[in-house]
């Protein structure tokens, strides 16, 4: 870590001194309302509510990094020809230079709204500090007249497009007027309106009805008048209602005298008789009367005739004349929907012209118009000290690296390292998991003490209770049939199988059963320095018949325990351990100890051990934490395996129980305590 931070440290006092220049402006949502406000904007300097403010806040924002505005600050404040600005010189144009130096422009500037209120500083960065304060005082001039100068030109634009369909409205409001009036001359449509003459008609043809109805109904009945009349008179005029020929004074006259002779008759009747000649002369009075009656009534029927025949003719001169009037009232109803139409037209162009001229006159005064929702509010003054590179912040940045790194570097290392660290690996293997061994620490060479004997000289330790717990899982492993010979063995070299053979056997002499240690490392013996007896004479010879079992096995200082030296080293171990003699030597040492445990060479790197499995009662694997790797523990499972050995289970040696990875054997890591002396928990010595 102290290497990266002396990294970051010098890095950053190589780099170069960068200094910041800021000035702010105010931006409004909406400009000083100087018109009108009944007059709406043509071009509207900010926003209306909480949406579009955002809106209209980002957009400016990102005109102030824009390439336009920066390059227009470069043009017209003369920066491209400003020999302070670290640009490449010799453009070809001005117009190329103002773009380069506008590029650097835009790189050092910074926008910095202040949260929660309508203050914006725009900040310029620089080597130089009056450069970074003159760039940062000429954006915010030219940003704020750019404001109002799009505004301005804007509103101009549309002051000349309004301007020109005033024009076209004003043509086509000449069109229509000429088109309505022309129509009114050929119509001859003058003060009276079309509606009243429309009216006229209707209360003309009403009456023209009501007259042709009355003459008709007057017909008609004159007709019924003069049938009734000229089938009574064939009868009897007498006969006639007086309502038909009331209308007649004459005949009404004539009818009377009828009736006062008919009464003079009847009476004179009554008085001389039929043949008296007053009565005849009074017959022929009545007949003459008769007569005249019935001449009158003849007369009465001819002018009913005449007065039937007036009746039609005038009938049919009403029919005409509400023919005529219907037709000129369609007609005028043709003329009232078209001149409708172009009076709609003249009042519709009348009405865009009225609002086009006022538009005009309202965006030619907004043209006119300076105010501005854009103000400054502070200018940048000289900056009296760097704000780049920032030692501390850069110190803080290189120790979350270095501890990134760290960690990352860590992780790697977990990933790839493939050794076994817990009893999981095992078990996922397939391996019965009989125990871990914390690690022990190399005694000084001056106490002349060794790890291979840990068990006895420090027998409350927590290796000694890790080796007792290893002891008594293997008795549990095969309870009907105790496991007397047994084999000890790793799948590399230094993974701890001398070590974990000779304490297993020294708890299993201490719990009472007569143990014997065998070393069949026939490569390289080192058993019997561990117990410090002699290797003159074991298991090989043995083997060949140069020596008896009696002889062989040596007892050692611990009571119950008894050791088979490996002998002479034959020059094939692999072949003399594969015979008959071998095997029966084994059975021979089972039946004369409670306990044979066998050492033997690696798995992996010679054959010895796995002949050696295939006689024995069952085989322990030993792994060391940290070092034994999963594919070799596997490989030499797998070899066991192959020549039918009863492979009991896997012991982890050498265990760390301070390492993260072994929290959950902190339970191990326990203190025994004897009278007088205290043990240091393993791995702590």
């Amino acid at each position: 870590m102290a290497a990266v931070l002396g990294i970051v440290a010098l890095w950053t006092l190589r780099q170069p001194r960068i200094y910041q220049a800021m000035a702010t402006v105010i931006i409004d949502p909406q400009a000083p309302q100087v018109l009108n406000p009944l007059v709406a904007d043509v071009i509207s300097l900010g926003a209306g509510n909480y949406w579009s403010n955002e809106d209209y806040y980002n957009t400016q924002f990102w005109i102030l990094k824009s390439k336009n505005l920066s390059r227009q600050v470069v043009r017209e404040h003369g920066f491209h020809k400003d020999s302070r600005f670290p640009v490449r010189p010799g453009a070809a144009t001005d117009e190329e230079q103002i773009a380069r130096v506008a590029e650097y422009v835009r790189g050092g500037l910074r926008v910095l709204p202040v949260k929660g209120s309508r203050v914006v500083g725009i900040a310029m960065r620089s080597e130089d500090p009056q450069l970074a304060t003159d760039v940062a005082n000429a954006t915010v001039e030219t940003y704020v007249a750019q404001n109002v100068k799009v505004k301005s030109v804007r509103t101009r634009g549309a002051t000349e497009w309004v301007g020109e369909q005033l024009e076209t409205s004003r043509e086509a409001v000449k069109v229509a007027e000429t088109a309505q009036y022309q129509f009114e001359r050929e119509n001859k449509i003058l003060s009276v309106d079309l509606q009243d003459r429309q009216n006229m008609i209707a209360e003309a043809l009403q009456k023209f009805s009501a007259d042709m109805t009355s003459a008709q109904s007057r017909r008609i009945d004159l007709t019924a008048r003069r049938k009734a009349i000229m089938a009574l008179i064939k009868e009897d005029a007498l006969l006639a209602p007086s309502s038909y020929v009331s209308t007649d004074r004459a005949m009404e006259e004539m009818r009377a005298t009828y009736n006062e002779e008919r009464r003079k008759l009847v009476t004179f009747e009554e008085s001389y008789g039929p043949k008296h000649p007053t009565v005849k002369q009074q017959s022929a009075n009545v007949a003459a009367t008769l007569r005249d009656l019935t001449k009158q009534a003849e007369r009465l029927v001819h002018s009913i005739d005449a007065e039937i025949d007036a009746l039609g003719d005038a009938q049919a001169k009403y029919q005409t004349q509400v023919n005529s009037l219907t037709e000129q009232g369609l007609d005028l109803k043709e003329l009232q929907i078209e001149h409708r139409r172009l009076a709609r037209q003249t009042a519709s162009a009348e009405k865009s012209y009225n609002d086009l001229l006022t538009r005009h006159s309202e965006s030619d005064l907004q043209s006119q118009d300076r105010a501005n929702n854009i103000q400054p509010q502070d200018e940048a003054t000289k900056p009296l000290a760097p704000i780049e590179p920032n030692l501390v912040r850069m110190l803080g940045v290189g120790i979350a690296l270095a501890l990134l790194c760290s960690l990352g570097l860590a992780f790697l290392l977990e990933i790839l390292d493939r050794s076994i660290k817990g009893h999981e690996e095992l078990e996922g293997m397939g391996l019965t998991f009989l125990g871990l061994v914390p690690s022990v620490a190399m005694p000084p060479p001056s106490t002349l003490e060794s790890k291979e004997l840990h068990v006895l000289l420090h027998p409350n330790s927590a290796a000694a209770e890790c080796y007792r717990a290893i002891r008594t899982n293997l008795l549990f492993c095969s309870p009907g049939k105790p496991l007397r010979s047994m084999l000890v063995t790793s799948a590399n070299p230094v993974e701890g199988k001398t070590i974990s053979v000779s304490n297993l056997g020294a708890v299993f002499a201490q719990s009472g059963k007569r143990t014997l240690l065998v070393d069949t490392d026939m490569r390289r013996p080192r058993l019997h320095h561990v117990l410090k007896c002699s290797n003159e004479r074991g298991v090989s010879d043995l083997i060949v018949g140069e020596t008896k079992l009696a002889d062989a096995v040596q007892a050692t200082s611990v009571e119950n325990l008894f050791f088979l030296a490996c002998g002479p080293i034959p020059p094939n171990p692999a072949e003399l351990l594969q015979t008959d003699a071998f095997a029966q030597l084994v059975a021979t040492l089972a039946s004369e100890f409670d306990r044979v445990l066998f050492d033997s060479p690696p798995v992996l790197a010679v054959t010895d051990a796995v002949v050696i499995s295939s006689v024995v009662d069952g085989s322990l694997m030993v792994a060391r934490a940290g070092k034994t790797t999963k594919e070799a523990a596997a490989r030499a499972r797998q070899l066991l395996a192959s020549v039918g050995g009863n492979l009991i289970g896997a012991i982890l040696n050498d265990v760390n129980l301070s390492s993260p990875h072994y929290d959950g054997y902190q339970y191990y890591n326990y203190k025994y305590h004897e009278a007088g002396a205290g043990v240091t928990p393993a791995g702590k010595t």
